[in-house]
């Protein structure tokens, strides 16, 4: 337990300098925050929380199965990244096609791809949603709006997941190569200590 509360934080680690970074850089920082997914309403919080879990599940197990997948690790790393400009790239393209403005708001919230009424076609959408009190669920069929804003959510939530999953198969391989001789998972760290 001792390895993994290490391996965690030397994770965290990580994480806590990319967050410092971004500090560096305001303008994409704000941007970034600016197109965060626009349900649920208190998102920051329930967002936060499921982010924080899958994460930890990711690199719980990644930590775990280190050593069997060593044979494995450029070909993970890979996938990785091509699981955070697929899941970005999509969340992107949802939002941009999905999401619009609230009034005066400046808040945003998620449209439906099926209108309730063929009339509404005729006219303009922003006129549409105005006259329905901006509530989506009344200018589009409810499954297609929730739909879409669970496709938003799980697009945000898998572009982190994949990135913590990037950064501990990082870490796990920089640690063999550190070690050849041991192992960053529990296994390998018993092995090690049970070896004459």
């Amino acid at each position: 337990m001792s390895d993994f509360k290490k391996y965690i934080t030397d994770v965290q680690s990580v994480n806590g300098i990319l967050a410092k970074g971004a500090l560096i850089a305001p303008p994409a920082a704000a941007g970034f925050s600016a197109i965060s997914p626009p349900w649920p309403s208190n998102g920051p919080v329930i967002i936060g929380f499921f982010i924080s879990m899958l994460q930890l599940v990711a690199a719980y197990y990644l930590f775990s199965v280190g050593g069997s997948i060593s044979s494995k690790f450029d070909r993970l790393i890979k996938f990785s990244v091509c699981g955070i400009v697929i899941s970005l790239f999509l969340y992107l393209v949802l939002f941009n096609f999905f999401a619009f403005v609230v009034g005066s708001t400046g808040t945003y919230d998620v449209s439906g791809f099926l209108f309730q009424s063929e009339n509404f076609k005729n006219y303009d959408i922003i006129w549409v949603l105005k006259s329905n009190g901006w509530d989506p669920l009344l200018v589009w069929v409810p499954w297609t709006v929730y739909l879409t804003r669970i496709t938003l959510l799980f697009s945000w939530i898998f572009v982190f997941v994949f990135t913590s999953s990037f950064f501990s198969l990082f870490y796990i391989k920089s640690q063999s190569q550190d070690n050849p001789q041991g192992n960053p998972s529990p296994e390998g760290n018993s092995n090690a200590q049970t070896a004459p």
